[in-house]
């Protein structure tokens, strides 16, 4: 049985060191102390969303819950950022399906609008609708990567290892998907 080390020791821990914690050594505790540095964040984020307390703090457990599998397959250099990004596509994407029953697109607007401000065009009631249906308009080849990387977050080498694809065709699949994605949404505007 691996020993842990005192709570008090996962208060010094960076958020970056909690999560290699948890994803690589499968120290779930460690997991227990994000959720208490980044709930109220997660929980503000998805009241902005909701504005309605109650659908807030459901939205803000369903998403740690979705986040415990999702971080695995994730890679990021700075958490809170991560974190933030994460939380607001989750919302909108909880928004964008219950306003159009449609299925989720995970908004997937982060890699179309090519910026970091992307999130402040999320509140378009109709942009996750254009995304999916542009997404649906792609060569195969483009749409299964766009929908393996974005929205399942898998890596390039899970995506090679589904698909049979070599890393360079993954690779220019996507860059050629989201030009076109890009140029699609330009269209509809």
């Amino acid at each position: 049985m691996k020993s842990q080390p005192p709570s008090s020791d996962y208060k010094k821990l960076s958020d970056e060191e909690l999560v290699y914690r948890y994803v690589h050594r499968q120290e779930y505790i460690a997991m227990t102390y994000i959720y208490e540095r980044y709930a109220h964040l997660v929980l503000g984020i998805c009241l902005k969303y909701a504005k309605n307390a109650d659908v807030a703090r459901q939205l803000s457990g369903e998403l740690f819950i979705k986040l415990l599998d999702d971080i695995k397959r994730s890679e990021m250099d700075d958490f809170k950022s991560w974190l933030y990004r994460y939380t607001k596509v989750f919302c909108a994407a909880q928004a964008a399906k219950s306003t159009n029953n449609s299925p989720s697109t995970k908004s997937g607007t982060e890699f179309v609008l090519g910026n970091n401000d992307w999130y402040s065009k999320l509140s378009d009631e109709h942009l996750a609708e254009n995304l999916s249906n542009a997404i649906r308009l792609l060569k195969t080849e483009h749409r299964l990567c766009i929908e393996m990387f974005y929205l399942q977050n898998l890596t390039y080498d899970e995506i090679v290892k589904k698909t049979n694809y070599k890393l360079s065709q993954v690779r220019n699949y996507l860059q050629a998907a989201k030009k076109e994605l890009q140029i699609k949404l330009q269209e509809q505007k």
